[in-house]
């Protein structure tokens, strides 16, 4: 569900966070002027600016997991351990405990923390061989996937991004984990569906909303299935297959009517002769988002 969060704090009460926490300064060198404060807890990190704004951001769903003593199978170190575990399931009643352990912790009110980035997602246990998904993800809405990691892929746009992971290989777990994220860097997008303040994200109609955009979005990906059977398609078609698996092939078609055809062509050979792993995956997302809001016990 809710992982990142980004926000600056309404009427904070900076003389109480000093005394809760210590604040490491940085200055800017060539003036030797305060840049910022940052104190860090569990997984978050404090920031107070000179202008008086407090930040807190980091993921509330490792934030959870650090207060919990919840660890990744290859996490064996202190160092290791702090830099958090995202990697399992994340209900409502968990993000629920952990939004409030934090705020009240901080002395914050939940409507006072106004989002200003967040991340939200589902790590699907899935049948599929995830490393198969990611290395076909072509596009999204015209945008490129690119591999900035070893273990995840993104496609950027202007407001957010769609972010897939191989959280199994990040986190040394036995089973495929594959995680599908949208990182929205602009609120345009999200305060139109409601949310404003952290509070916002336990409304079950904003997160309803926020369930069918991530299933929308991945929706929108054009993916190449690994899983097609080319032996039982034409050798014409086989022809298709081998530029619709090269990303560069996209690139190169720029005309969008030229687009719609290919992926027209795709979809019919994905419909017919694949397992149908994005709709397959689809169906999973709606369905575990669904499951998470009507938990009633941590994981």
């Amino acid at each position: 569900m809710i992982d990142f969060i980004k926000g600056t704090v309404r009427g904070a009460d900076i003389s109480r966070l000093y005394e809760l926490f210590d604040f490491e300064t940085t200055v800017i060198n060539s003036t030797g002027e305060v840049k910022r404060e940052i104190a860090l807890f569990n997984t978050m990190k404090i920031i107070i600016y000179p202008s008086g704004r407090v930040v807190i951001q980091g993921s509330i769903h490792k934030y959870f997991n650090s207060i919990n003593e919840l660890y990744a199978p290859n996490q064996t170190s202190i160092k290791e351990r702090e830099m958090g575990f995202n990697g399992n399931r994340f209900d409502l009643l968990s993000l629920t405990y952990a939004l409030n352990h934090l705020c009240e912790s901080l002395g914050v009110r939940l409507i006072d923390l106004i989002i200003s980035n967040l991340e939200f997602g589902l790590n699907l246990e899935t049948e599929f061989k995830v490393p198969e998904i990611l290395s076909r993800l072509i596009r999204h809405r015209g945008e490129p996937f690119v591999n900035p990691k070893k273990y995840f892929y993104q496609a950027e746009h202007a407001q957010y991004f769609v972010k897939c992971y191989y959280k199994s290989w990040q986190y040394g777990m036995m089973y495929e984990v594959m995680r599908v994220e949208l990182k929205y860097t602009r609120m345009a997008a999200l305060n139109a569906i409601g949310i404003y303040t952290v509070q916002d994200l336990l409304k079950s109609d904003c997160l309803l909303q926020l369930g069918e955009l991530l299933s929308n979005k991945w929706y929108e990906i054009l993916l190449y299935d690994y899983t097609i059977n080319t032996g039982a398609v034409s050798a014409k078609k086989q022809v298709w297959l081998t530029q619709y698996r090269d990303q560069d092939f996209w690139n190169s078609e720029t005309k969008p009517n030229h687009h719609a055809r290919h992926k027209k062509r795709l979809s019919e050979i994905v419909e017919n002769h694949s397992k149908q792993v994005q709709k397959q995956v689809q169906k999973q997302i709606e369905s575990e988002w669904i499951n998470l809001q009507a938990e009633s016990k941590s994981v």
